[in-house]
């Protein structure tokens, strides 16, 4: 009760381990996150994201390379590949709500435009 189970990710497969959750490590083990479960339905305490704020302090995170040249990979500031996920779907929904901020003023301000090139355009032809 209260564990979590998962199959190894690796070459050899063996039969589900399965963890119990400590403060120090508080979800899935290296290597088995892509098996475990993480249903939202049996969670407690779950409050919405502020997506903006995820996003704000992905932007702040320092990312860098490790391993050979031409064999680099992105290393993170995020240890766990579940948090991991999350983060990045957050700050992706936060990306595209900026996106549709933006493109809801872009409409504005050409509408805006046209209805003043139309306003020019027909004060100059009443005026020669």
């Amino acid at each position: 009760m209260g564990q979590i189970c998962c199959k190894n990710d690796g070459p050899v497969s063996g039969a589900a381990e399965c963890y119990t959750p400590t403060e120090q490590a508080p979800s899935c083990p290296q290597g088995c996150a892509p098996y475990c479960v993480s249903d939202r339905d049996q969670k407690q305490d779950v409050v919405p994201a502020d997506e903006a704020a995820v996003l704000e302090r992905v932007a702040s995170m320092p990312f860098a390379t490790v391993g050979p040249p031409g064999a680099e990979h992105l290393a993170s500031p995020i240890g766990d590949p579940i948090d991991a996920h999350g983060t990045s779907l957050a700050a992706i929904k936060a990306l595209y709500s900026k996106l549709q901020q933006q493109q809801a003023r872009l409409d504005e301000l050409e509408a805006r435009s046209r209805a003043l090139r139309a306003r020019l355009q027909s004060e100059s032809t009443c005026h020669p």
